[in-house]
């Protein structure tokens, strides 16, 4: 999983350095309006695309027409863009349809800009325009890359064997703060998600836990020492490096769920 981790890094980075380093270099060498920046190419298209959004269909209809490579590269760039931001989708049947509908809709846009560039004057084999168009179908290939590792990690949390489902049950056993931390762990439980990693509001309720866990009252600590609980399993799980780590949320879910079972089971002599 690292090295396909590891791989989906590299092609994201490569396609965003190559894409910046287009929009900033000199392309389109022979263009009738004079050589142009990437950059600049991408605004006339997205100036123009809306004027001629037909360009397609007259280069089909019409002999000797061919469509605008600037508005159809600027199509392809702003759409091939949002792709990895598709992978915040769970990975449901749904969400790989629209993965897979927005990938072919950007590669066609693609196909039809290049196929504009190679019917102008303005092809020549431009470096520039080689990088765009390997930087675009490399942000498509990104999402990709990762759909199996987010498929296997969605398996292993769904098997876990301890979710956070049902209600706590009675706490009237538990002091007032100790109930406050059954509760609190419950929260960050279904708070957790895999695929989501540890997020800000995640990661928020964490450290509020194991702070709360930490500075309880005198009485309240004795119990929980007792019952062997304490917040530094969660801490370490927190210091991580890597908090989207399928493992290190695994194990974070299983030291939360053994808390909340010792904690929630425990009965005083008074309730048993």
């Amino acid at each position: 999983m690292r090295l396909r981790v590891a791989w989906w890094w590299l092609v994201l980075i490569g396609a965003g350095s190559g894409l910046i380093w287009f929009l900033f270099s000199i392309a389109a060498v022979g263009y009738e309006e004079g050589a142009k920046s990437g950059g600049a190419l991408i605004a006339i298209g997205l100036a123009d695309c809306f004027d001629r959004a037909t360009a397609l269909i007259d280069a089909l209809g019409s002999h000797g027409q061919h469509p605008d490579p600037p508005i159809w590269m600027a199509i392809a760039t702003v759409t091939a863009v949002v792709v990895p931001a598709l992978l915040r989708l769970r990975p449901t049947p749904r969400a790989r349809r629209v993965l897979g509908v927005v990938t072919i809709a950007v590669l066609t846009t693609t196909g039809v800009a290049l196929l504009g560039i190679r019917q102008t004057l303005w092809w020549n084999f431009d470096p520039a325009i080689v990088l765009w168009m390997l930087s675009v179908v490399g942000l498509c290939a990104s999402p990709w890359l990762r759909r199996h590792d987010q498929l296997t990690a969605l398996a292993a949390w769904e098997a876990r064997p301890s979710k956070p489902g049902g209600p706590l049950g009675k706490l009237e056993n538990l002091s007032p703060g100790l109930r406050d931390t059954a509760e609190q762990t419950r929260a960050l439980r279904v708070s957790l998600d895999v695929l989501s990693g540890l997020d800000a509001e995640t990661l928020r309720l964490a450290w509020d836990w194991t702070n709360h866990v930490e500075h309880h009252l005198a009485e309240d600590a004795a119990l929980l020492n007792e019952l062997g609980l304490s917040a530094a399993p969660i801490r370490n799980a927190l210091g991580h490096e890597d908090r989207t780590d399928t493992e290190v949320l695994l194990e974070l879910d299983k030291a939360l769920g053994a808390f909340e079972k010792a904690l929630v089971g425990y009965r005083s002599f008074g309730f048993r």
